[in-house]
């Protein structure tokens, strides 16, 4: 049964049961309830002439754990997404700086085996050592290769950010 069934089948008792003055009283009442508990439920969304400070904004995250929910003014959704942009370029940035620092150590390490791999080249001067020692020239190229692609895509992310932070 919902709310409102139930507001109207205690009418319905009222009028039977209670007198002409009693029944005006608890119609009042119930009048009251339903101007408190049922209208505001249904009127949810706060208008958007009405201006909010923005140190009042609840967050996303603060939205999910609490179970809120409100119509945004647009000055207040501009801010939204601009954080959601903020924590989505922290997190991308965060990624590709840990893998460009990645990608740096291992160029580095392959650097020092190709250099052992060379010095014992050119004392031996045997064919496989020559063969170790180009496939490492090989993989320095195409690691020194992904770490270009990540250096530049890190820019790119950064300009990507930058014009979509400094919107509006």
């Amino acid at each position: 049964m919902s709310f409102q069934d139930a507001l109207q089948e205690i009418m319905t008792i009222g009028e039977e049961k209670l007198n002409e003055g009693d029944y005006i009283t608890v119609s009042n009442h119930l009048k009251t309830i339903y101007k408190n508990v049922i209208k505001p439920h249904k009127q949810r969304i706060v208008p958007v002439h009405i201006i909010r400070n923005y140190d009042r904004i609840i967050s996303e995250d603060d939205q999910l754990d609490k179970n809120v929910s409100f119509a945004l003014t647009e000055e207040e959704q501009i801010l939204v997404m601009k954080d959601r942009f903020r924590r989505y370029y922290e997190t991308e940035l965060e990624e590709l700086n840990e893998s460009i620092k990645a990608t740096s150590q291992l160029l580095k390490e392959t650097r020092e085996v190709k250099q052992d791999l060379y010095a014992e080249y050119k004392y031996s001067g045997c064919e496989e050592e020559r063969s170790a020692h180009k496939s490492a020239c090989m993989r320095e190229r195409d690691i020194a290769k992904n770490l270009h692609e990540l250096k530049t895509k890190l820019i790119l992310v950064k300009q990507d950010m930058a014009a979509r932070l400094n919107y509006r």
